[in-house]
């Protein structure tokens, strides 16, 4: 279950600029013809968002919940999450905050146009955004989900740090997902 789960959970916060981090420039040499599978679909962000999460994602997780557990699902979710995230961040040179502040500041097209987030402080010791818009949350807001999402969404955020490097500690005590005018994240480094 956590491998099914996990993936889109995966995507929220660094986590889908992670996964840009280590992909680039995998694209380099590919044909001049695109696969259909790779053309353009002519489909918003949004309308993308309104497909995969309201119509197939949601009721799929609302399923899992009502057998399962919110409680387990969100822990399978963590648990995937962890696993893809170190999976992800091993063959990194290095997995101090500035590299996983680069997520964030040089986004991926995925993340780019799924939040608008700016900046507040940015060193070797504190990382701290805020995300005035999210399509994650406009999403599950919507659909009357936003515990949903809370819980394995921007629950996520949290692990996605620890795993990326136990060192690094998300401090949020604001999201747009519970009805906040942002969502605060602030990434710190743990004193040793």
């Amino acid at each position: 279950m956590s491998r099914a789960v996990a993936a889109c959970s995966l995507f929220c916060g660094g986590g889908g600029s992670l996964l840009a981090l280590v992909c680039r420039g995998q694209e380099a040499g590919a044909s001049a013809e695109k696969h259909k599978f790779l053309k353009d679909a002519g489909m918003s962000y949004n309308d993308i968002f309104q497909l995969t999460i309201g119509r197939i994602y949601l009721p799929t997780m609302r399923a899992v919940a009502a057998k399962f557990g919110l409680d387990e699902l969100q822990k399978a979710v963590m648990d995937g999450t962890r696993k893809q995230v170190e999976a992800l961040a091993k063959n990194l040179p290095s997995r101090d905050l500035p590299i996983f502040a680069g997520t964030f500041k040089n986004p991926d097209p995925f993340t780019a146009n799924t939040w608008e987030m700016t900046i507040v402080r940015d060193s070797a010791k504190v990382f701290e955004l805020r995300v005035s818009e999210c399509l994650w949350a406009k999403t599950f807001r919507e659909a009357d989900a936003a515990d949903l999402g809370f819980k394995l969404i921007c629950s996520a955020d949290y692990v996605t740090a620890e795993a990326f490097n136990p060192n690094i500690q998300l401090v949020r005590d604001k999201t747009l997902m519970q009805g906040h005018d942002c969502c605060n994240h602030k990434y710190v480094v743990k004193s040793s």
